[in-house]
C-alpha cells in the first residue's frame, strides 16, 4: 500500500552536500600525523560510520586513547573546512520545494551536533526544517533505528508517512528498522546496482531527482 509522504528524514554527507573529498582530506591529514597510512578506498569504504568507529578501525582497536585523539582532531580539521563545502547540484532548490509543499524536514546525521549546527547556520536550514538528530543525541548511530525513531518523534508523524533518504546502506537499514519508507541516492559510494540488494522503496541518481516523483507516494 502506498502512502503520501510528508516527513523527510535526510542524511547530510554526500546526500545533500559534497563532503566526500573534504572528509578524505581531513582523514589523510590526521592519520599521516600519527603514522597511519590508508588509501582513499580504505577510508571511503567506512563512510557512513561515526568518526569514532572509523578511528578505532584505523588504529586496530589497540589504543583507545589514540583513537579518541584522532576522533577529536579529525572532527576539528573537518570543521575548519566547512566554509569550502558546497551543495550537490540541485539540492538547494529541492529542499526549498519540499518545504514549500508543507512537508516537514528533519536532518539525521552521524556527525557530531556542533558540525550539524555549523551546516544549519551556513545553509540557513533553520528556515526549512524542524531541526536535527545528531550523534550526540543517540546511544546508537545508524544502522540502529534509534536516530530515525527520534527524528520521527520530532516530526510528529506516523513512521509510514516518513521517508529516510541517504547515500549509504546504513540509512536504508535504519529507516526500514524504524518503519519508514526509504530512498537511496547514488551520490556517495553506492550506485544503483549496489542499492538494489538493500531493496529501498526508490533509488535516485541524485537527491534532486525526487522532484520528478512529487507529490511523493511510496
Amino acid at each position: 500500500m502506498t502512502m503520501n509522504i510528508s516527513g523527510f528524514i535526510l542524511d547530510i554527507d554526500n546526500t545533500l552536500l559534497n563532503t566526500a573529498e573534504i572528509h578524505l582530506k581531513a582523514w589523510h591529514f590526521i592519520l599521516k600525523k600519527y603514522g597511519i597510512n590508508k588509501t582513499d578506498d580504505e577510508i571511503r569504504i567506512h563512510f557512513g560510520k561515526p568518526t569514532r568507529d572509523m578511528s578505532r578501525l584505523f588504529t586496530g582497536y589497540y589504543d583507545d586513547i589514540l583513537a579518541e585523539k584522532i576522533t577529536t582532531e579529525k572532527t576539528e580539521k573537518f570543521a575548519s573546512y566547512i566554509p569550502d563545502i558546497k551543495y550537490i547540484p540541485g539540492v538547494k532548490d529541492t529542499l526549498e520545494l519540499i518545504h514549500s509543499n508543507n512537508n516537514r524536514i528533519c536532518f539525521a546525521s552521524a556527525s557530531y551536533n556542533y558540525l550539524i549546527v555549523d551546516f544549519i547556520k551556513k545553509f540557513e536550514w533553520d528556515k526549512i526544517s524542524i531541526g536535527f538528530i545528531g550523534l550526540d543525541d543517540v546511544t546508537n548511530s545508524k544502522p540502529h533505528p534509534e536516530m530515525i525513531l527520534k527524528a520521527i518523534k520530532k516530526l510528529q508523524l506516523p513512521p509510514e508517512e516518513c521517508v529516510v533518504i541517504g547515500d549509504s546502506f546504513h540509512d536504508i537499514e535504519s529507516g526500514k528498522r524504524a518503519g519508514t519508507k526509504t530512498i537511496g541516492v547514488c551520490t556517495g559510494e553506492n550506485n544503483y546496482q549496489d542499492f538494489i540488494s538493500k531493496n529501498p522503496d526508490l533509488i535516485l541518481e541524485s537527491f534532486s531527482n525526487i522532484i520528478n516523483h512529487f507529490p511523493l507516494n511510496l
